[in-house]
């Protein structure tokens, strides 16, 4: 008991870490449907583990929403998917080599002409 109480007051004593803001990305578009067309045919099927499985179109709406906002992987809206299996995806991408080819189809769909 004593060394519950020993470690709870130094917890407590504690500075409080300030996390830097999140950074956005700005231009980052939301997902259009013409986009959508042109980005599934670069996308890998979901992986045949796990109970459920989540729509590329949802999970890629929500990595895009996390670069759009700036905001952290643990605040991703659940209408999305979890976060981590946003993120999980997104690693999964970014490893494959996926993500720079969704990130140049966008890209090519932002240029103005």
């Amino acid at each position: 008991r004593q060394c519950h109480t020993a470690r709870r007051a130094r917890a407590a004593s504690l500075p409080e870490v300030l996390w830097p803001p999140p950074v956005a990305v700005p231009g980052t578009p939301p997902l259009t449907e013409a986009a959508w067309a042109r980005l599934a045919p670069l996308l890998t099927k979901p992986p045949r583990r796990g109970k459920r499985r989540w729509e590329p179109r949802s999970l890629l709406d929500g990595i895009l929403w996390v670069q759009r906002t700036g905001a952290s992987w643990r605040e991703v809206p659940a209408h999305f998917a979890p976060w981590h299996t946003v993120y999980d995806r997104y690693a999964r991408w970014r490893r494959d080599g996926i993500w720079a080819r969704i990130l140049a189809t966008l890209l090519t769909l932002e240029e103005p002409g």
